[in-house]
């Protein structure tokens, strides 16, 4: 099995997992935040730091 077969099965497995996580239609993503400025205050701190950035995107289903 080649990576990118394993990363689209480790991402649905976690979607799915997600999914059940949150029972009653709790919300985990703010649905006013800025991304532009949440993106760009992450890099500028990992820049700093020397550190990588980890990306994540999600939303309330």
């Amino acid at each position: 099995m080649n990576r990118r077969r394993i990363l689209a099965w480790t991402l649905l497995a976690l979607c799915a997992n997600a999914a059940e996580a949150l029972p009653g239609g709790r919300q985990i993503f703010q649905e006013g935040a800025n991304a532009r400025q949440l993106i760009s205050s992450a890099v500028a701190t990992a820049s700093r730091e020397r550190k990588n950035v980890v990306l994540i995107f999600g939303a309330n289903w």
